[in-house]
């Protein structure tokens, strides 16, 4: 028996006062363009190429921002990888947050490169949100996959390659609720799902 590591829709859906919430905190203006990330600072989510898919669209658009949500032993190494290519000012270190979901709003493009993965969460709470999302190409499974908003890209395509199709995206939210629950990954229908099978159990 097969049940979805399911989100909760109302939890990850977007919500306008919230992006303007996070935006004012952060210091980013209203038509700056955000790209994000949340994920532990390891090996595996392939930080260091996303600062080089970063830099490719800072040469296009100095506003823009990289928003990294999350903490890790590579942390201190991205740090200084961005100061040796002067993006201080343009990549946000949010740490670690409890309220990761809230910081999904502020973003307009979700960037998730990563070197391996058995599912992608991120992913589907991303696609909740309705934002646009960018990941690994025959790296993430295509289960991942539950909307219209995601657009794989292969790790040996150069990090030009990313930019190029990051920028020329929609950053218009899409509502997905129907995608989510048609996939299975409503936590609704999971719970339902799951209280069944125990009650048959005991049956």
């Amino acid at each position: 028996k097969v049940i979805h590591n399911a989100v909760d829709f109302d939890k990850f859906k977007y919500d306008e006062n919230t992006r303007r919430k996070i935006r004012a905190e952060l210091n980013i203006g209203e038509n700056e363009l955000v790209i994000g990330n949340i994920a532990r600072f390891t090996n595996q989510k392939n930080h260091k190429f996303l600062i080089d898919i970063f830099y490719e669209i800072y040469k296009q658009n100095k506003n823009a921002k990289l928003l990294l949500v999350g903490t890790g032993i590579n942390e201190q190494s991205i740090k200084d990888k961005v100061e040796e290519l002067n993006l201080d000012k343009n990549v946000i270190f949010a740490g670690f947050k409890t309220n990761a979901n809230e910081y999904l709003n502020a973003m307009d493009v979700f960037v998730f490169p990563s070197k391996f993965e058995g599912l992608g969460l991120a992913l589907i709470e991303a696609q909740a949100n309705g934002i646009m999302c960018f990941t690994s190409k025959g790296v993430v499974p295509i289960e991942a996959k539950v909307s219209e908003q995601i657009e794989y890209v292969s790790l040996s395509d150069s990090s030009k390659i990313w930019a190029d199709k990051i920028i020329n995206s929609s950053i218009d939210r899409v509502k997905t609720y129907l995608d989510i629950k048609k996939s299975g990954y409503d936590i609704n229908d999971t719970a339902k799902e799951l209280e069944e099978f125990y009650l048959k159990g005991e049956k």
